[in-house]
């Protein structure tokens, strides 16, 4: 009989922590160092920097929320939040380090939240699906 992805999960929960911590840690100072300027980068290109480093962050919050108990859809909001405050919080901290804030990478940090949720749910029902696999 297969295990569910909660319990299999459950056995990574302080590796799953530890990886949520670096890369958050990564976050806050790749965020808050000041950067140089590259010519000849697309205009508003670190939009994208911005989609793909939230989308991380939400992912690794799930999946360590998952590791330590049932998830449900109001936890998928609370991580949701969660990142969706700290970026706002990142966006008007940056201006102490005399970094640029901007609506739109908040924007881009809210979407890239949402999308790291939507793997995080492929990867859950994959799990999920090969634990039922191993059930029959």
């Amino acid at each position: 009989m297969g295990e569910p992805a909660t319990s299999r999960l459950f056995r990574f929960r302080r590796a799953i922590f530890v990886m949520l911590a670096c890369y958050w840690a990564a976050l806050f100072i790749g965020t808050h160092v000041p950067v140089p300027n590259f010519p000849g980068l697309p205009k508003d290109s670190d939009k994208l920097v911005h989609f793909v480093m939230y989308a991380g962050l939400s992912y690794l919050l799930a999946l360590c929320y998952l590791a330590s108990r049932p998830m449900k859809l109001q936890h998928y909001l609370m991580v949701f939040i969660i990142t969706a405050v700290y970026a706002a919080a990142d966006e008007l901290l940056q201006l102490a380090v005399h970094r640029h804030s901007d609506l739109y990478d908040g924007v881009a940090d809210a979407l890239g939240s949402l999308a790291g949720l939507a793997a995080f749910t492929v990867t859950r029902h994959i799990l999920e699906r090969g634990s039922d696999r191993t059930d029959a």
